[in-house]
């Protein structure tokens, strides 16, 4: 017998968290393709399971000394419980010209029905009459039957599982928020290969994401079906997506590499799917082909535990507007400029609407605002959160680093920052001391706050 590839060893009858699909039997060669095993399986093609029982056959009481004690005393007790999977042949070739018969069951051709092989077993016999009726069997055709769970992981060598993801606004499970994009690598414009190929590999396709509480995040990439173009030579592309961590505000492309926060591995299989553990803030998620320039077509989806604000990516940099290019905020930017608020230092607390300080940050440039998490009980809070403006007037603007103590009932202020904003091409981190505001604007506060600042002319620095 061939080893036994099964990936599954526990199922979850109470509640249906997993949609198990494509059992196959494995070949070892290509004439070994379609060929019936002894128990009636088509060898390469795909079963799916559409039903899993679990029913209760006999009980097994061993009694002794009943007469001498007069007293039952019961040495051993026995409870046989065995799964009734239902299988529904799913047939992925289009070469198959009969229909293909109902497994065996127990190796017993003489006992066989082409209705269903378990109901004339030994098995199906010792079932209760009210046993039978809640497996409530329903045939939707020919091609459906039973077979009991220790045979399945005997005769089956190979599985493919797929999870079935809650998205119902009405259920008490865990829900899962979705967002999907179909797009495409095109050779010479967003087919850039993976990220070994620095100078190419930022022309992806890009998506960004939020995560607005620390967790799982799933994240899906599937190529398109060419199952139908192998007799041409067409097989799959080897595929794969690189995750980094960005400006919480990021609308626009990215044109240099951030932080990594996670990736996939390579595989030239039809779908790649990988679970990260990220923490709040805002994420990329770059999709491409192992190498260059290999056209292909894809569906990419990210699924997040809360609404993750995520989408596409077009458009490479903020752009003025031409029928209200009057007012300052709209006008055509001049300068890039980002901005990771890491650390602040020394602080103290100033309110006594809580017990503990709680600060954040908030980044403001030209009337737009970007606040960092909250990190809790803490006078020395490490943030690195990131804040990106494409200022308009940088000769009068002026970069705001505040930060707040977060209470219950209204924030308290703990100190600020005010910077004039420098085109100076490059990245600079400084350490500015916190000041007070309005009328203390000059008045020194406990306290100082670390900054990296990044400001460019050319609008598709960063």
């Amino acid at each position: 017998m061939e080893e036994v590839h099964f990936e599954v060893v526990f199922l979850n009858l109470n509640s249906v968290i997993i949609d198990l699909r494509y059992f196959v039997v494995q070949i070892k060669n290509r004439d070994e393709m379609e060929k019936r095993t002894e128990t009636g399986l088509v060898m390469g093609h795909a079963y799916g399971v559409t039903a899993i029982k679990k029913v209760q056959l006999c009980y097994v009481f061993n009694i002794q000394n009943i007469q001498s004690t007069g007293m039952m005393e019961l040495n051993s007790f026995s409870i046989y419980i065995i799964f009734i999977i239902i299988l529904q042949f799913k047939s992925n070739s289009h070469t198959v010209s009969q229909k293909p018969l109902p497994p065996l069951c127990q190796q017993q051709l003489n006992r066989t029905s082409p209705r269903n092989c378990f109901l004339l077993s030994e098995e199906w016999n010792k079932l209760k009459a009210s046993d039978r009726e809640k497996l409530g069997i329903v045939f939707e055709n020919d091609g459906e039957f039973w077979m009991a769970f220790e045979d399945f992981c005997s005769y089956f060598t190979n599985s493919t599982i797929c999870h079935v993801i809650n998205k119902s606004i009405f259920s008490l499970r865990k829900r899962w928020h979705v967002f999907k994009h179909n797009y495409q690598w095109t050779p010479g414009s967003t087919a850039g290969g993976c990220v070994e190929n620095r100078s190419s590999f930022l022309s992806n396709p890009q998506y960004a994401f939020s995560v607005q509480e620390e967790g799982e995040v799933m994240v899906s990439l599937m190529q398109e079906d060419t199952r139908k173009e192998k007799e041409r030579g067409v097989e799959n592309l080897t595929i794969g997506y690189f995750v980094m961590k960005v400006e919480e505000n990021r609308k626009y492309r990215v044109h240099t590499m951030f932080e990594k926060a996670g990736d996939s591995i390579f595989i030239n299989a039809r779908e790649v799917v990988n679970k990260l553990e990220l923490k709040k803030g805002r994420y990329l998620v770059i999709p491409s082909t192992y190498e260059p320039n290999k056209a292909g077509r894809y569906l990419i989806r990210v699924f997040t535990e809360k609404s993750s604000k995520a989408m596409f990516l077009d458009k490479e940099h903020s752009t003025g507007s031409k029928i209200w290019c009057c007012f300052p905020q709209c006008r055509t930017p001049v300068c890039v400029v980002s901005v990771t608020v890491k650390s602040a230092g020394g602080l103290q607390k100033t309110s006594s609407f809580s017990m503990t300080p709680d600060p954040y940050a908030l980044v403001s440039c030209e009337g737009r605002e970007v606040k960092t998490p909250v990190i809790k009980d803490s006078l020395d809070p490490k943030w690195n959160t990131g804040a990106l403006f494409f200022v308009r007037r940088p000769q009068n603007a002026q970069l705001v680093i505040q930060v707040w103590d977060s209470n219950v009932f209204w924030d308290s202020f703990m100190g600020q920052a005010k910077l004039n904003i420098d085109i100076n091409n490059k990245a600079v981190v400084e350490t500015h001391n916190l000041m007070g505001r309005r009328r203390r604007e000059q008045e020194k506060m406990p306290g100082c706050v670390t900054v990296e600042i990044k400001c460019y002319d050319d609008l598709i620095a960063i």
